[in-house]
């Protein structure tokens, strides 16, 4: 990211909390974003002519297998009930983001097409 603040490169693909602080400062500009929707004026890759171009990053939370079913069930309870909280939703929103809950077997089947 300093690389493009600097010129030192001319365009590059980040994620939305990566570059948040540069465009907040000016440094740098959003010229598209490679979701498959609009986020806020910003429009997808597909509205500028590249409908193949999608990309969205995503996060899990995963542990070793054989994990006691207790632990996964409390881990789940608090990761949802975090997912709901005003406060993370509102952070997502200011990054341009948001999320999605997917329990075990649809992250299974996302992460493994």
């Amino acid at each position: 990211m300093p690389d493009l603040a600097t010129g030192r490169v001319d365009f590059m693909f980040s994620t939305a909390g990566t570059m948040q602080p540069f465009v907040n400062s000016k440094k740098i500009r959003v010229l598209a974003n490679s979701s498959k929707q609009r986020m806020n004026v910003v429009p997808p890759m597909s509205e500028l002519g590249f409908p193949d171009i999608a990309y969205e990053s995503w996060f899990a939370l995963v542990g070793p297998a054989g994990l006691d079913p207790d632990i996964v069930r409390k881990l789940r309870e608090r990761a949802h009930a975090a997912f709901a909280a005003p406060d993370f939703v509102q952070l997502l929103q200011t990054a341009g983001m948001s999320a999605q809950r997917l329990l075990s077997r649809a992250t299974r089947a996302f992460s493994n097409p």
